[in-house]
């Protein structure tokens, strides 16, 4: 075991945005986290600060260790000042220090090996076509696990409002992950024939309802508020867990409002994400329904990807050694 720790910069951990497959490695860490969490093998822990006069907490610091992973806590600061979104990593077994890394790149990673984690087992069978709406960040690293997870996949369509964004984006995309997409005019375009809806993008409205799409469609929710009421009780849901979005201080959109009143209850959801990997749950009864994947975070998710980034950075001799005792 090394001596030293690592302090890995935005800088340091640039390249693993730069190869396509280099998500296949935080999808496969995911699984084997998501597979810990539903066995029992990871506590979890998280730390609200102090209100601000912005409603957010002043931090959010979330703890999570487990079997055969390490124990870390990432810390998110209030607003976008400068190193306020951070992780540190200790050794599962001594508690030593191992790296303080910068989170702010690592995190967009985690939320498309999420997206992918979920394509991989709630994909309709004999998917061909994957819709992305957004051509941010968010829609790149989406597109990116997507089609990873999928090796099926024989095309994509995007669309966001603007026209530019959306043709750089699928030019990009085509280019990057070898396999065509199309940007096209609206949300209907992209949505009619797909298999695996990515939402991805900052909209504050409601983007989609269940008539737009086919039948047994896997609808991947990366924002808050973009799915109509009616997905509530027309598609079947899956959550990382029933508490990451009953108890989350974020509320999630459509499920929050109806999950305080009790219309929503845990017999409601169609699957947790946990035991659909670890077990084989099915959350769709018939092969036409909706699934609705909630894309939440998860402390051990954090963790397993800074495990994984951890690892990389050592393989790859990047960052920066340091010693806290003389």
């Amino acid at each position: 075991m090394p001596t030293d720790a690592l302090l890995l910069t935005e800088a340091d951990l640039l390249p693993l945005t730069r190869e396509a497959a280099v998500i296949d490695g935080a999808i496969a860490a995911l699984e084997a986290a998501t597979k810990a969490l539903h066995t029992g093998g990871v506590t979890q822990s998280t730390f609200m600060g102090r209100a601000m006069a912005n409603g957010r907490p002043s931090a959010r610091l979330t703890l999570a260790t487990g079997a055969g992973l390490h124990t870390g806590v990432r810390i998110q600061g209030n607003g976008p000042a400068a190193n306020n979104r951070s992780y540190v990593l200790a050794d599962g077994e001594t508690g030593g220090v191992l790296s303080v890394m910068n989170f702010g790149t690592i995190n967009p990673i985690r939320v498309g090996a999420s997206g992918g984690l979920a394509a991989k087992y709630l994909a309709p069978p004999r998917t061909h076509t994957l819709a992305v709406i957004g051509s941010g960040q968010q829609a790149r690293t989406q597109a990116q696990a997507i089609v990873r997870a999928m090796p099926g996949l024989q095309g994509a369509f995007v669309y966001s409002p603007n026209v530019q964004h959306r043709a750089a984006f699928a030019e990009a995309m085509t280019g990057w992950l070898g396999v065509p997409f199309r940007h096209v005019d609206s949300i209907d375009e992209a949505v009619g024939d797909a298999g695996v809806v990515a939402l991805a993008n900052s909209a504050r409205e409601v983007l989609l309802r269940p008539e737009q799409l086919q039948q047994g469609t896997l609808v991947i929710d990366v924002s808050e508020g973009q799915l109509a009421p009616e997905f509530v009780t027309q598609a079947r849901s899956v959550f990382i867990t029933w508490e990451g979005v009953a108890n989350n201080p974020i509320p999630r959109e459509p499920y929050s409002t109806p999950i305080k009143a009790g219309a929503f209850t845990r017999e409601h959801l169609g699957a947790e994400l946990t035991a659909v990997v670890a077990a084989g749950a099915n959350p769709r009864r018939t092969a036409d329904d909706i699934v609705v994947y909630v894309l939440t975070a998860a402390n051990v998710h954090d963790l397993a990807m800074a495990q994984w980034a951890y690892e990389w950075a050592r393989a790859a001799g990047a960052g920066t050694p340091f010693v806290l005792t003389l």
